[in-house]
């Protein structure tokens, strides 16, 4: 567990994270990837379809990225799966739309497939850099933000102009590469204090 050190700094790296990540995600695309659908396809029948499985790919992604964060490392898959993200969310609106109904349905399935994988590593994260005490007070504080956020974000849409979805794809990718510095500086973070409590 890690104590009072650095833990403002682990705070604020993973609020920018599921920030960058998950919360403009959502507001932006999840919610409105099928409403961007009908600009390019008419079939209405196809996106609902579409709409509607999604939810198996974001099932299939929890135990997906849940496997390989035990065979691996939860950070490190958290990484992968960010990395990722940001690489399907950037190249959504040229190469996924591009490619016609099997494109854009299996680019939308990606992003609810990695959607997943946030959820089923968040909480082993959040316990290992808190430890195990309080570890539902921290995980419900670590996705507080996103309740904040979405708030924040409703707000913001009200305000401002309407976006392409290829402007969107490129800003939330962008920003969601952001995001997976962050991640990574967090793990440098967690190794530079497991060498400092493993010297004193």
């Amino acid at each position: 567990m890690l104590c009072c050190y650095g833990v403002l700094s682990l705070w604020r790296l993973l609020y920018t994270h599921l920030y960058c990540s998950i919360c403009l995600y959502r507001m932006y695309l999840a919610g409105t990837f099928k409403t961007y659908g009908e600009d390019y396809f008419s079939s209405e029948e196809f996106l609902t379809v579409v709409a509607e499985t999604a939810a198996l790919f974001n099932a299939a992604g929890r135990i997906f990225w849940g496997f390989m964060a035990d065979k691996y490392s939860t950070i490190g898959t958290l990484i992968w799966c960010t990395v990722v993200f940001a690489g399907v969310i950037i190249t959504f609106s040229n190469l996924g739309v591009s490619l016609g109904e099997p494109g854009f349905a299996l680019w939308s399935y990606a992003l609810f497939f990695c959607e997943g994988g946030y959820f089923a590593l968040y909480m082993p994260l959040t316990v290992q850099i808190f430890g195990v005490q309080y570890s539902s007070s921290n995980y419900g504080l670590v996705f507080s933000v996103y309740t904040c956020f979405v708030v924040l974000n409703i707000i913001v849409l009200t305000q401002s102009l309407d976006i392409s979805f290829a402007t969107a794809t490129l800003i939330i990718g962008i920003l969601t590469a952001v995001g997976c510095a962050n991640l990574i500086a967090l793990r440098m973070h967690m190794k530079i204090f497991k060498d400092s409590q493993s010297r004193s």
